[in-house]
């Protein structure tokens, strides 16, 4: 998804949300998210969201808003703050007044602007505002750039940070580079952002989601078992699969909650997807015919038949030239030519 506002041609006019959520309980997966100010927009102060293996691009503030929303190992994208690729780059704005706000955990920071600007990780808007990156990777430019006091010191509003935060922060070879102390300024006097295991071990999934399994929603199906035979193509059963759907050569052929249908036989490939409970697709399980029969199946012929030339069938072969059909299990037929000698 993309806001294509010419962001570096907008001048102040650079906000340009991508999404703005007032709703509650949204998944993205694997899910690229393209703007640079205000990217992502959280606006329901009381909502919960959950983003996996998803890829967030902005400059500024271009994670805002409310709620309790997790970043689950996402990549947080640093586009340059102007179009010479210089200036400074803040990743989050919270205005979150619940308990867990903006949790960042296993995600990665790529900076596109190649060392050319700073960035930071956050700063105050409104609220209580808490954010804390878990086990974060920073990139060779990430980790050359982040400010020196990691946070935007005295953000907006006069607001204080609830909890502002880092744990395990690692470079791009697994290295721990998390600081031994990180404090800030803010209006309401110093604060320490290095989270102790304790502190971290507060903003566990399982804590912050307690009635709601976002991770287990969107986990993906696999189908297993995919076969055909004689014209009926079936496969294995599905633990939590809602529907299946079938594809020939790439095509949506039907959905079904099933787990067999007929089908012709003449495609070269026939492809099944499990639906999970949120109705995603899992890949692709795929059995493959070759030159419209399966080659496994050239082996196995389910029948045989002979013909004269003049196309009387025959109870077997007679000595010359026959014409010989076989039935390769549904997945079509085959005829030839065969020479008998006496």
């Amino acid at each position: 998804m993309k806001n294509a506002l010419d962001y570096y041609g907008a001048g102040a006019a650079g906000r340009a949300a991508v999404w703005q959520d007032r709703g509650d309980r949204t998944i993205f997966r694997n899910v690229k998210i393209l703007s640079y100010q205000d990217t992502y927009y959280s606006q329901n102060n009381a909502m919960q969201s959950y983003f996996e293996d998803c890829d967030i691009h902005g400059t500024v503030d271009f994670i805002c808003g409310g709620g309790d929303v997790r970043f689950q190992h996402t990549t947080l994208s640093l586009e340059p703050r102007n179009a010479k690729g210089e200036g400074g780059r803040t990743i989050t704005a919270p205005t979150t007044t619940t308990n867990y706000g903006y949790v960042f955990d296993d995600c990665s920071i790529v900076d596109l602007a190649k060392g050319k600007g700073d960035w930071n990780y956050g700063r105050t808007w409104q609220g209580k505002p808490i954010c804390v990156f878990l086990n974060t990777t920073l990139d060779d430019n990430a980790a050359a750039t982040i400010v020196s006091s990691r946070w935007t010191q005295k953000g907006m509003n006069n607001t204080d940070p609830k909890d502002f935060g880092e744990y395990g922060t690692k470079n791009a070879d697994g290295q721990n580079i998390t600081p031994a102390s990180n404090v800030i300024a803010s209006y309401g006097g110093n604060i320490e952002t290095i989270l102790s295991a304790t502190q971290a071990a507060a903003y566990d999934y399982d804590k912050m989601f307690t009635n709601w399994d976002p991770k287990a929603l969107a986990t993906q199906l696999t189908v297993t078992g995919v076969k055909l035979s004689a014209g009926i193509l079936s496969w294995n059963t599905t633990q939590g699969a809602t529907a299946y759907a079938v594809f020939t050569d790439g095509k949506l052929l039907d959905f079904t909650t099933a787990t067999s249908l007929s089908v012709d036989g003449k495609a070269t490939t026939y492809s099944v997807r499990a639906a999970n409970a949120m109705g995603g697709l899992g890949p692709e399980a795929t059995v493959v015919i070759t030159n419209s029969i399966a080659g496994d199946l050239f082996e196995k012929p389910s029948q045989t038949y002979y013909y004269a030339l003049q196309g009387t069938r025959l109870s077997s072969p007679r000595q010359g030239l026959n014409i010989r059909v076989r039935n390769y299990q549904g997945a079509g037929y085959k005829a030839e030519k065969i020479i008998v000698k006496r």
